[in-house]
């Protein structure tokens, strides 16, 4: 019984995690809204610079946080059947979105695991 316990303690846990990461995505979302939304009212090229430079690394955090969230599902650190109906439609969407789909090209990607839940939710 205790085993057992225990093993639900790790997936509720392992879950959680999984939740904190998807929550630093959803903020990062909202701060690319708002770095596009400042965007339009930049008239200095260095001040546009400085803020397309800010909205990459938005991107950029985001795909790792994606990432980690994968190498979870591959590794069963995550719950299976949990992420494949959390992630699934987002992660599809975030990778072929034209500002990501670069980064995900074969073979010279770094997010190996990423791709690989990609193409097992194709």
């Amino acid at each position: 019984m205790s085993a057992y316990i225990a093993r639900s303690q790790k997936l509720i846990n392992q879950n959680m995690q999984a939740i904190e990461i998807w929550r630093q995505i959803s903020e990062n979302k909202e701060k690319i809204f708002s770095c596009h939304e400042k965007m339009f009212f930049i008239d200095d090229y260095k001040q546009a610079m400085l803020a397309f430079d800010m909205l990459e690394s938005f991107y950029e955090d985001s795909r790792n946080f994606y990432e980690i969230l994968c190498y979870g599902y591959i590794e069963g650190n995550i719950d299976k059947k949990y992420f494949k109906e959390m992630y699934k439609y987002s992660l599809r969407d975030f990778i072929e979105n034209s500002i990501n789909k670069e980064f995900y090209t074969e073979p010279t990607t770094k997010y190996t695991y990423t791709i690989k839940v990609y193409k097992e939710f194709k």
